[in-house]
């Protein structure tokens, strides 16, 4: 295995055993927690609900995001760690350049930020309201646990990964 690789099988693995495993790990039991709040307020607080209904959103879009990522995206860029290493040709791939899935997984990530940009602003940036209730500031921090998670995921793909998957394809094509 040539450095190259190594690298990118390890930013592989570290993204999928962090930050997606993290955001499987997170995303029921802060729906969970927010399922709670809300039966406690029976109503009361109609943020609540809301911010339960947009999490809800990322959290389908988010579970997408990374199945494709998981089984296209992180596959096909270790066989181009791996062509590239035995220097072999440029391995087929299912959707012409990289490029392509890689700029909709860009577009999904600009979705998923702005989502929790509407996280942050319901939450006035995870800021506990005044409301004496049980389990809200647990499931705020938890909350801003996972917004800080996400937004450094995005950026490790961003600028390391797929810049890394689309220079090893132009090197090998």
């Amino acid at each position: 295995m040539t450095d190259g690789e190594r690298r990118l099988d390890e930013l592989v693995d570290m993204i999928v055993l962090t930050h997606h495993n993290y955001a499987r790990r997170a995303i029921p039991d802060i729906v969970g927690r927010l399922e709670v709040l809300v039966a406690l307020t029976a109503g009361g607080q109609p943020e609540l609900a809301l911010i339960l209904q947009t999490f809800e959103h990322l959290a389908a879009s988010l579970a997408h995001h990374l199945d494709k990522e998981e089984h296209l995206i992180f596959p096909y860029i270790r066989d181009l760690a791996r062509a590239d290493a035995a220097k072999a040709s440029l391995p087929p791939g299912p959707f012409g350049t990289i490029a392509n899935p890689l700029r909709l997984m860009e577009h999904e990530h600009r979705d998923v930020l702005r989502t929790l940009d509407c996280l942050r602003a319901l939450t006035h940036h995870y800021r506990q309201p005044s409301v004496d209730l049980p389990g809200l500031a647990d499931c705020y921090h938890a909350l801003r646990r996972f917004d800080a998670d996400l937004r450094a995921h995005v950026l490790i793909e961003e600028h390391e990964l797929y810049p890394l998957g689309l220079e090893l394809e132009a090197r090998l094509t």
